[in-house]
């Protein structure tokens, strides 16, 4: 692959998959915008998009973005040098979720985020739980602030579509 400086996504473009023991439906997507090559290593370039351009979705069953929102994060797409579509989708540990509306089919946010309530506790049980879940959890996102996250291969139809926008 020969290097390229820039990469642009048109349209948003997503993959969905299936998850864990509880079947869970995510669905992954690069918002459009140009994404600049960033880092490049012996294996592949990093192409970072502008602010927030990597969503991460929770789907209920008739896929609509489950409560809270949709998480959006910094990151983009690593392309590997010997072959680019095993590109990998990452993004950047953050010490804070960036929580918004899902997105439309087009890669576009939503007017509306889809909510479901959550079971009721009391404010005793609910102030417990959060302190030494708070604190437990804080400790282990703040060890892996600024690391890169990749994540699964997204296979063949999302890579070609992101490789069209090579510049």
């Amino acid at each position: 692959m020969t290097r390229s400086d820039t990469l642009v996504i048109k349209e948003g473009t997503y993959y969905d998959e299936v998850r864990g023991l509880l079947k869970i439906h995510w669905r992954y997507t690069l918002l459009p915008g140009v994404y600049r090559a960033e880092k490049e290593n012996a294996s592949g370039v990093f192409y970072r998009g502008t602010d927030r351009a990597v969503v991460l979705e929770r789907l209920d069953e008739n896929g609509h973005t489950k409560s809270p929102g949709a998480i959006y994060r910094t990151g983009g797409v690593w392309i590997p040098k010997d072959n680019p579509k095993d590109l990998r989708v990452y993004n950047d540990v953050e010490a804070t979720e960036h929580l918004g509306p899902g997105i439309t089919e087009n890669g576009q946010p939503t007017a509306t985020v889809h909510v479901t309530a959550p079971p009721r506790a009391s404010i005793a049980q609910t102030g417990l739980g959060a302190g030494i879940g708070a604190s437990v959890v804080g400790a282990a996102i703040q060890a892996d602030v600024g690391k890169i996250v990749l994540w699964d291969p997204p296979g063949a139809t999302f890579a070609d579509r992101v490789l069209q926008g090579l510049q």
